[in-house]
């Protein structure tokens, strides 16, 4: 991808040269130093949020983390936000069942390639909710290593630790 978009932005710079007047003198200065990859593939996992899940504000008994950041779509050159429909609900909790793909053992994902639909990921790619899904995997993996606890009966023990690291489960 990196080498694929440094080659676009010469071939456009030599496109926008030949063909768009005023252009024939231009120069790059500049390009950014990392392509930008804001969607890719996810895994299905036990549970995938959803545009509503963020909008509404969504509660889980599995909550690892919270989301505040709005659904965000790119499209032809500008970024729109929607945000979530009650202020009082200004954001939604992040299910555990994110982070555990359906047909794969031992394996957590977090971050945007976790189980979310399209708007979902528009919310939750964003740092903070990445960072919640992080630690919630990190933590969850050295406690099921250490702990001899299955992944499907993680969820008690792993709130308890993240609540006395100081993560903010929501209500």
């Amino acid at each position: 991808g990196e080498v694929e978009g440094r080659r676009q932005v010469i071939e456009y710079l030599r496109f926008l040269r030949a063909e768009v007047p005023g252009f024939e003198r231009a120069e790059l200065i500049d390009i950014g130093t990392q392509l930008g990859v804001r969607e890719t593939r996810r895994i299905r996992g036990a549970y995938r949020l959803s545009g509503d899940d963020v909008l509404g504000g969504a509660r889980f008994d599995d909550a690892i983390g919270l989301n505040a950041w709005p659904i965000e779509r790119h499209a032809s050159g500008r970024v729109e936000w929607t945000f979530a429909r009650d202020e009082c609900n200004a954001f939604n909790q992040l299910p555990w069942r994110m982070l555990v793909p359906q047909r794969v053992r031992n394996l957590l994902v977090a971050g945007r390639c976790a189980s979310m639909e399209h708007e979902g990921q528009s919310a939750a790619r964003a740092s903070g909710a990445c960072f919640a899904m992080g630690q919630a995997a990190g933590t969850a993996a050295a406690l099921m290593a250490m702990r001899g606890i299955a992944i499907d009966g993680i969820v008690p023990a792993l709130q308890q630790v993240l609540r006395a690291d100081g993560v903010e489960l929501g209500r």
